[in-house]
């Protein structure tokens, strides 16, 4: 998109294909902050946000006035509180802006993003976030976008159990696959997880999404903790959860 571009990651093998594309690589995020007006980042977890944030080599060491930072990682809303305030008081801005739609539609340039912070801020990024997130959602203060995510991720974690129930089910009846697919996805049953799940499923489809089980499952923790804080009962994702735990069980003995 003709934008100069810098580069960090924890394991720098990784940005070694940007670097061969002419990006410059940062030794540090401290020094990766230090160079750039506008940092975007996605992290792991709310340990990697931290860390990289906060920590001894962190963004915080390299502030730039009015530099804006944007973390498309999904953690705990209360983090983003916690380093937006910290920013502030050195004249940078911070903003929450997880995304949604995976590795297919980053690289089509469809993600969509929703953005807790300043909405000023949001509208000086917009036009570079546009090359790979087409949809941007300003949900309010700061944290409220990551809030956003967690309810996404709710429904996420139900429809994809919700799939994998329906798959069994339709095996074990030996229905037709395609006329199964074609009905539900045309009522009210459909929904997006739904359709990229089913046919993988009853196809036997289980390559890797890019997407880890242990890493849905340590988003599950941050839904359970703000619904707790909320004073919410979410009893259908509980058990959605518990599957997803079971799941996650099974793989580490394997």
């Amino acid at each position: 998109a003709g934008i100069t571009v810098d580069v960090y990651n924890r394991t720098s093998a990784h940005a070694g294909p940007l670097r061969d594309r002419g990006a410059a690589a940062a030794a540090s995020p401290a020094q990766l902050a230090e160079n750039c007006d506008v940092v975007l980042s996605c992290l792991l977890d709310t340990d990697a946000v931290r860390a990289v944030y906060l920590g001894d080599e962190g963004f915080a060491h390299g502030l730039r006035p009015e530099a804006i930072f944007v973390e498309h990682g999904t953690f705990d809303p209360a983090l983003a509180t916690e380093i937006a305030a910290t920013f502030a008081a050195s004249g940078a801005h911070f903003i929450d802006l997880p995304v949604t739609g995976g590795p297919d539609r980053a690289r089509e340039g469809t993600l969509t993003g929703m953005a807790g912070g300043d909405p000023g801020c949001l509208e000086r990024v917009r036009p570079i976030i546009n090359c790979y997130a087409n949809r941007i959602e300003h949900a309010g203060e700061s944290g409220n976008g990551l809030r956003l995510k967690l309810v996404n991720q709710l429904l996420v974690s139900e429809h994809l159990v919700a799939a994998a129930e329906a798959a069994a089910l339709i095996q074990q009846l030996q229905i037709p696959h395609a006329v199964a697919e074609r009905v539900l996805n045309a009522g009210w049953a459909q929904s997006a997880m739904l359709a990229r799940s089913l046919p993988k499923a009853l196809n036997g489809d289980f390559a890797s999404t890019g997407a880890t089980l242990g890493g849905l499952v340590e988003v599950q923790r941050l839904v359970a903790k703000l619904a707790a804080e909320s004073g919410v009962r979410l009893p259908t994702f509980a058990a959605a959860s518990d599957a997803f735990a079971e799941a996650d069980h099974l793989r580490s003995e394997e």
